[in-house]
């Protein structure tokens, strides 16, 4: 449509020196279809990058969720395995509570040493066997 104005326009029809001001015109026309067309084909490279962009967060938004999910579910598990053990703990105690002294002795017994303290003790004669 622009190439048939200017092929139409009075200066270039006409004899003279119209014709070179009508190919500069010309010129300045196709550079800026040039352009136009490179926009165009950037701007459907940029939509590509995004739509691949969206569909990579969506996909780790899923992973999230799901490992969400999964943490949930192991603390879910977790608080159950707690609970169990303090039920068992209770019962232990209540069964001690009933028994004989001898059974109830060796029940305190277990409770009362330190951790820290058997870890010393371990540590040390691991010391003494290595020395």
């Amino acid at each position: 449509m622009c190439i048939r104005r200017i092929a139409s326009a009075p200066e270039v029809t006409a004899n003279g020196g119209g014709a070179s001001d009508a190919s500069a015109e010309l010129t300045k026309e196709i550079v800026a279809l040039r352009l136009a067309r490179d926009c165009f084909l950037m701007a459907e490279e940029v939509d590509s990058r995004m739509a691949a962009f969206e569909q990579h967060i969506m996909l780790l938004q899923e992973e999230l969720g799901r490992r969400h999910d999964e943490i949930r579910t192991q603390e879910r598990e977790q608080r159950a395995v707690v609970d169990a053990c303090v039920e068992l703990v209770e019962l232990v105690r209540m069964q001690a509570r009933s028994a004989d002294d001898d059974l109830r002795r060796r029940v305190i017994a277990l409770e009362k040493p330190s951790l820290c303290e058997a870890f010393k003790t371990f540590v040390f004669a691991l010391l003494r066997v290595h020395h």
